[in-house]
């Protein structure tokens, strides 16, 4: 535990010197040291709920090019036109978007607060 801490001691002195002498830094999460390179960014990762969202969004485009293309409709082929399980995967994927429009814009806000000076 010890080590650790020191090891975030570290990480902390060298983002500090290069924020003040104005050079980006990269810290990798659990990594205990900061490089230098790319934008100053902290990565933290995605979450088990944000991939599920980005998988359940990308099925829904899908369907929709499906749609848009030959009118061929891949949830009510499944599971029958308009049946409670289609609706009910129709509700997943719109929750999906709308969770995936909220974690964009508290990424889009993490971003600007990350960069400031």
């Amino acid at each position: 535990m010890k080590a650790e801490h020191g090891e975030d001691e570290r990480a902390i002195s060298a983002v500090s010197s290069a924020h003040r002498s104005g050079r980006a830094v990269h810290v990798a999460r659990g990594a205990g040291r900061a490089s230098p390179g790319g934008m100053e960014q902290v990565n933290r990762g995605i979450s088990g709920l944000t991939w599920a969202a980005i998988t359940l969004a990308v099925i829904g485009a899908v369907n929709w090019g499906l749609v848009g293309l030959f009118e061929f409709d891949l949830v009510a082929a499944l599971f029958g036109r308009l049946s409670a399980i289609s609706r009910i995967v129709y509700v997943i994927v719109g929750l999906a978007g709308l969770y995936l429009l909220y974690a964009s814009v508290q990424l889009g806000k993490r971003a600007r607060v990350s960069t400031m000076p």
